[in-house]
């Protein structure tokens, strides 16, 4: 019974450390737009593939737990693809940007930005769907 209780306070404190800092990526967005929890929002000027990676980006944090935001938008006026809310990164699907284009968004988020080619993460997916 004690190994259960100590393993309940641990879940709680790794919770409100969870929620902590979902709070402080909330923060970083421009509160003059609307942020929805989980709300995928789709662009047709997006191709499909990218609109492809970023349903299955989403529902990865959605599986273990997390929260996001799609296309948050940052009070300096920039735009995440995808913000998780849990680890405070953005997450941008990328296909044939160049290095040059990745390297000013590193330097112009306000928070750690990780990179996801649209081909690869589609490629396993409709694979892992495939393999059904």
């Amino acid at each position: 019974m004690m190994t259960k209780m100590r393993e309940i306070v641990y879940f709680q404190k790794k919770l409100k450390k969870m929620n902590n800092k979902s709070s402080e990526s909330i923060k970083l967005c421009d509160d003059s737009f609307s942020h929805k929890q989980n709300i995928l929002k789709l662009f047709r000027n997006n191709t499909l593939n990218h609109e492809l990676a970023k349903f299955f980006l989403s529902w990865e944090i959605l599986q273990s737990g997390g929260n996001f935001i799609s296309e948050a938008i940052f009070k300096n006026g920039k735009r995440a693809d995808i913000l998780n809310l849990e680890l405070c990164e953005a997450w941008e699907v990328v296909h044939s940007e160049r290095e040059n284009s990745k390297h000013i968004k590193v330097n112009e988020y306000p928070c750690k930005i990780l990179f996801f080619d649209s081909d690869k993460i589609n490629d396993f997916w409709l694979k892992k769907l495939t393999k059904r």
